[in-house]
């Protein structure tokens, strides 16, 4: 009889933990994520490293993506998550993701294709937002007829890029403004060769044989502008 009892006892006690123990443990599984790391060709990027940090407790979970790019990771509690994706070559990107609801059963959640981008695409696009930010100084430059500053701030756009076709530009018209129409019209023919459709560096060439007194190559090139803005 007290061997009953006895187990009578044992078993209301672990009945009693686990009451307390399975809600608690079920809040630990309650999403299913998954999704895609993508280059931006839409290349899939394998032996992606994800961090997952809950801002609240800072527990981290951690999953790399397969060969196709792909990750999954079961049984996420509800929180808000610091998350970073890593890859060797590539730039470092960091998101924040919010599973706030907390669910009685496990939730599949679908994430948008994350794509990473390159050290050296990063670096290419850096440097492409600062010489936009330079020839927009140096059309404002021009605008206040300082086109000897324009020219000098041009010029060191046109070392890193010799092809930049608004460099050129600019400092074609830059030249000719200061009636150096031989500098302006090897600067302008460059930009007519990289973008042969653009009308004013055909008229500003128009312009240049013009004062040059090359009276059929400045008919030449108005003709162009002409069609051209057809």
């Amino acid at each position: 009889m007290r061997y009953r009892i006895h187990r009578c006892v044992l078993v209301l006690i672990a009945f009693f933990i686990l009451a307390q123990f399975l809600p608690v443990h079920g809040q630990y599984r309650e999403y299913y994520f998954y999704g895609k790391v993508l280059d931006p060709q839409k290349e899939s990027l394998a032996d992606v490293e994800i961090l997952l940090r809950d801002v609240n407790t800072s527990r981290s979970y951690r999953v790399k993506t397969n060969k196709k790019g792909e990750f999954k990771l079961a049984g996420l509690p509800h929180g808000i998550y610091k998350v970073t994706f890593k890859k060797e070559g590539y730039a470092l990107k960091e998101d924040e993701w919010k599973f706030t609801t907390r669910q009685d059963t496990m939730q599949k959640v679908k994430i948008p294709p994350v794509t990473l981008v390159s050290e050296t695409q990063l670096q290419e696009a850096m440097r492409l937002k600062e010489m936009e930010g330079v020839v927009k100084e140096a059309k404002e430059k021009i605008r206040k007829r300082d086109y000897d500053g324009a020219i000098t701030m041009l010029k060191d756009v046109l070392a890193k890029d010799p092809k930049d076709s608004n460099a050129l530009y600019l400092i074609g018209m830059s030249y000719s403004k200061k009636q150096m129409y031989t500098e302006a019209i090897d600067a302008l023919i460059q930009v007519v060769q990289l973008a042969p459709n653009f009308p004013p560096a055909q008229f500003e060439l128009a312009i240049c044989y013009q004062n040059q007194g090359d009276k059929d190559t400045a008919l030449e090139h108005y003709r162009k502008t002409l069609e051209l803005d057809s």
